[in-house]
């Protein structure tokens, strides 16, 4: 697709309505995400992540140095 294509598009995508705006953009970012097969995550898929780096700490004693650092600020 060549410049001009895209600048004819722009203009005519420019006079929908904010709405109809909104909902071109949702349906070319789907397109896009579906072509690149991009996989939406979710926060709990995070659970864990990094737990043998904690693992090791003693949190009591981590909160307390944290603290004392806030102290001395």
């Amino acid at each position: 697709m060549s410049e001009l294509d895209i600048e004819v598009i722009y203009e005519h995508a420019a006079k929908l309505t904010d709405k109809d705006k909104i909902s071109l953009i949702s349906k070319l970012e789907n397109d896009i995400n579906k072509k690149h097969n991009t996989k939406k995550h979710k926060l709990a898929e995070l659970e864990g992540l990094g737990k043998e780096i904690w693992g090791k700490i003693d949190t009591q004693e981590y909160l307390s140095d944290l603290r004392r650092e806030w102290d001395d600020r």
